[in-house]
């Protein structure tokens, strides 16, 4: 199993669509696309806008692209040991909505117990890594609570566990 020391948010610069949009944003031959063999990255939130001809997932909805064993193709110098989520939508433009929000932190929370992260210092915007807007200034705003929101849902899942385990004795 692959090291995962870092988790990566972005923002996927579009106004919507979904992670089949995105993945034919990544796989399409230049110039239209990046010419990669898959989508970069592992997750993708939707925002439940459409982008022309190209459908919305629900607001909210976590997408999977690769697998976690799969290296990403997102953050570049960076991608051996991170996982990649993409909130769809352009963010130096619009805002990320109250579902993208609630479901992105609930998946960091996840990935942060799976991979025993500490969510204040493992969890970036892309533009923390490398010059970069992304995850553009609405969203990159907001992180320092994402974060905080991750770490105070791990703290009271481990208080649950905990009494789970208790009365189970």
């Amino acid at each position: 199993m692959r090291h995962i020391s870092l988790l990566v948010v972005h923002h996927s610069e579009s106004p919507g669509g979904d992670l089949a949009f995105i993945r034919y944003c990544h796989t399409a031959p230049k110039p239209k696309g990046n010419g990669w063999n898959d989508v970069g990255y592992h997750y993708t939130i939707g925002n439940g806008l459409p982008h022309g001809e190209w459908n919305a997932c629900q607001d909210g909805e976590v997408e999977t692209g690769r697998k976690h064993s799969v290296v990403g193709a997102h953050a570049r110098g960076f991608n051996a040991h991170s996982l990649g989520i993409c909130l769809i939508g352009h963010f130096d433009q619009t805002h990320p909505t109250a579902r993208q929000l609630t479901a992105l932190t609930h998946l960091l929370t996840i990935l942060c117990e799976m991979y025993d992260l500490d969510p204040l210092d493992d969890i970036k915007g892309h533009g923390q890594l490398m010059p970069s807007k992304c995850p553009g200034k609405n969203l990159t705003s907001l992180m320092n609570c994402v974060r905080m929101a991750v770490s105070a849902r791990m703290k009271v899942r481990k208080q649950v566990r905990s009494i789970l385990h208790l009365e189970g004795t």
